[in-house]
């Protein structure tokens, strides 16, 4: 017995060896652990505070971070549409005339014309704009002429306008080419002299022109600066007239003198659209319908189109197509017209149909 116990109670000593040993082991463990989780938890915490002030600063600065983004986002897009632009006019003016594509670009908003090797942009103004959605232009091949066509019908007029430098005419050859109507010169008003002068030929084709069958009217070139001037002008037109029946329009032929200086130039816009409408206003109490004729100058730098709106508008701009967004009555559309007997170019002109 004393044998076992000492053998037992050496094993025990050994067993409470191991106990000691194994239990040595995991205090090690642990405070090594410990030690290795409060060094993490020093650097959990310290990335943890890092997010926290991280955030705190976004949230403060998230004002000036977001308008710092939408600014580059807009110079982005602006960057974008720059380009966009420039390869829009670029193709543009490759392919079109630069008037002809600055006209289809700004057609929306602006009147564009050149004057002087410059191009003008003009607002449109507040006066009837033309319609011509019912119907079509159309240009007869062998002639030239331009008519314009509703459902395929022709409802407008092709009226010449002459003066003593078509020379003479045959009056019933000009009716026989198509020619409806003509507006014939009555006389001008000298832009550097100021003298009143009638056209030599003027007796010889409203006569003509009466007996040949065709509407006729009559024009008279306005060189006046004052209120006065403007009506003796209108009342010599009266007198040419009174011995015919005149069944278009009388006009006042208002032009810009290219090359050299006119009287007229003189005078401002305002007064000139007083003098312009002093002309019209006596042809209109005299029974006549007035008319103005004119190109882009005319009613952009000379007179002051929202104060013609009693008046028929003719409009002169040599071209196939017409350019002006405002309700004309008649078109001048070439001054280089073949019509026969008459031996030199002629001025040709559409007449719109009159309400």
């Amino acid at each position: 017995m004393h044998f076992r116990y000492c053998k037992e109670g050496a094993r025990d000593k050994v067993e409470e060896k191991k106990q000691e040993k194994k239990g040595g082991f995991f205090q090690g463990f642990l405070v090594l652990l410990l030690l290795i989780l409060a060094g993490g938890g020093g650097i959990l915490y310290k990335t943890y505070h890092d997010l926290q002030q991280d955030y705190r600063n976004l949230e403060k600065n998230k004002d000036q971070i977001v308008a710092a983004e939408v600014k580059a986002q807009i110079s982005e897009a602006k960057e974008a549409e720059h380009d966009k632009v420039m390869e829009f006019f670029r193709v543009g003016l490759e392919e079109e005339h630069t008037i002809d594509f600055l006209r289809t670009v700004y057609k929306e908003d602006y009147l564009v014309y050149e004057r002087a090797s410059h191009f003008l942009f003009r607002p449109l103004l507040d006066v009837e704009m033309a319609d011509y959605s019912n119907g079509s232009f159309v240009k007869d091949s062998e002639t030239g002429f331009i008519d314009y066509q509703v459902k395929k019908q022709t409802v407008s007029k092709r009226v010449i306008d002459v003066s003593k430098y078509q020379g003479e005419i045959d009056w019933n050859a000009v009716k026989a080419s198509g020619i409806d109507g003509a507006i014939i010169r009555v006389g001008v008003r000298g832009y550097g002299s100021g003298e009143l002068a009638m056209d030599a030929t003027f007796e010889a084709n409203i006569k003509g022109a009466t007996a040949a069958g065709l509407d006729v009217g009559a024009y008279f070139f306005s060189e006046a600066i004052t209120e006065e001037e403007a009506v003796e002008e209108a009342e010599a037109v009266k007198t040419a007239l009174k011995d015919y029946n005149i069944t278009l329009p009388v006009v006042c032929d208002l032009e810009l003198i290219e090359g050299d200086t006119a009287r007229n130039e003189k005078v401002g816009k305002k007064e000139l659209t007083k003098v312009t409408k002093a002309f019209l206003d006596t042809v209109k109490d005299a029974g006549y319908t007035p008319m103005l004729y004119g190109n882009i100058d005319t009613i952009y730098e000379m007179v002051d189109l929202t104060e013609m709106k009693d008046y028929q508008l003719w409009f002169a701009y040599y071209n196939d197509e017409i350019y002006i967004p405002y309700q004309v009555n008649m078109w001048q559309y070439a001054s280089d017209a073949k019509v026969g007997g008459i031996s030199t170019d002629c001025d040709i002109n559409l007449m719109f149909p009159q309400e």
